[in-house]
């Protein structure tokens, strides 16, 4: 019996930081952590924005609450509107532009022949395109 034996040359590991292209830290180094700056200040002014929304809405529903019904009011110099948008029906929108109510499709016909009644279906995820994120670390 007899063994065959490779030798195999000994590589850098595939996260070693060998493998990493390497940024001239006098070009690139401001420019990165300004980047991660920008990244941190907009995650707090996102958050800030989400606080300030959830109070002017309980500031919108005491005001509409004090209209009792009504969609205008007068406060001294002041007009008050309240103007309520329809609800938008979920729909599926079709390459050539044409738009089907859900409330039109009565089943759906999977691409292996299968079929889903549409009173099955309980929520619509309309998908995303794919998103680059980078974070700067250090």
């Amino acid at each position: 019996m007899s063994l065959n034996l490779t030798t195999i040359k000994s590589m850098p590991a595939a996260n070693s930081p060998t493998n990493y292209p390497r940024l001239d830290p006098t070009v690139w180094r401001d420019r990165l952590l300004g980047y991660r700056t920008l990244k941190s200040d907009r995650r707090e002014v996102d958050r800030q924005a989400r606080e300030l929304k959830k109070l002017a809405d309980g500031s919108r529903d005491v005001i509409v609450e004090a209209l009792a019904g009504s969609p205008i009011a007068q406060c001294g110099d002041l007009m008050v509107t309240v103007k309520v948008g329809g609800d938008a029906l979920p729909s599926i929108t079709l390459k050539n532009g044409r738009k089907i109510s859900l409330a039109d499709i009565k089943t759906l016909i999977l691409s292996n022949g299968a079929k889903v009644p549409a009173d099955e279906v309980s929520a619509i995820y309309g998908g995303r395109s794919g998103s680059t994120d980078v974070e700067v670390i250090g």
